[in-house]
């Protein structure tokens, strides 16, 4: 029983989110080295990454990688984790400066989620996870920065304590989402009303 829960927690076996252990265990051995990467090379190692990260999505047709391995490995993450380093590294988040650049990105993003999630394209290359996948990224990291420069000087204590504890959120929800939530969705018919349920239960 207890070497089934290891196994489980360890290879993204149950609830939502569950592929974030796997992911953050790949996470501290690869960091240092797209940090490096970006620090010595600045905008061409952001290419560098971003080409990396094409390479990922065509070598998953390749080896025929299938979906339940693709979501519990860390490369589809390459250029979001390559592009908030190169933030940091030129201070954007203090200054917005490029706002051009990040207004194409978010453009680019919302096309694709548009056209990928209502209007039925499918794209051959980024077929698996579209949510979290390189082209999302053009979309987040634009919404992060506005929302980082809106906030950045006011404290809340509420979002720092769930700041704090977003590792033990993430716990409750593999839990929550595998044993719980499909019970409560019998009681409740509205979605907006149970998505709210299903955010108070597992922040409380």
């Amino acid at each position: 029983m207890i070497i089934s829960l290891l196994l489980a927690f360890f290879s993204g076996g149950i609830g939502q989110g569950s592929y974030y252990v796997p992911v953050l265990v790949q996470f501290i051995f690869l960091y240092p080295v797209i940090y490096w990467i970006i620090k010595r090379y600045n905008k061409k190692g952001l290419i560098m990454i971003f080409l990396l990260n094409i390479l990922y999505e065509i070598m998953k047709f390749s080896f025929g990688i299938k979906e339940e391995t693709y979501r519990l490995l860390i490369f589809r993450y390459l250029f979001l984790f390559g592009w908030s380093t190169y933030i940091f590294h030129n201070n954007y988040l203090d200054t917005l400066k490029g706002k051009g650049k990040f207004i194409l990105s978010f453009v680019m993003g919302i096309a694709f989620i548009i056209l990928n999630s209502y209007l039925g394209y499918k794209s051959r290359l980024f077929n698996m996870w579209t949510s979290t996948s390189l082209m999302f990224c053009f979309y987040i990291i634009p919404v992060f920065l506005i929302i980082y420069n809106m906030i950045k000087e006011r404290k809340n204590v509420i979002l720092e304590s769930i700041g704090k504890c977003s590792y033990h959120i993430f716990l409750f929800q593999m839990f929550y989402y595998e044993y719980c939530e499909a019970r409560l969705r019998n009681l409740v018919s509205n979605n907006k009303v149970l998505l709210m349920l299903d955010f108070t239960i597992c922040i409380i």
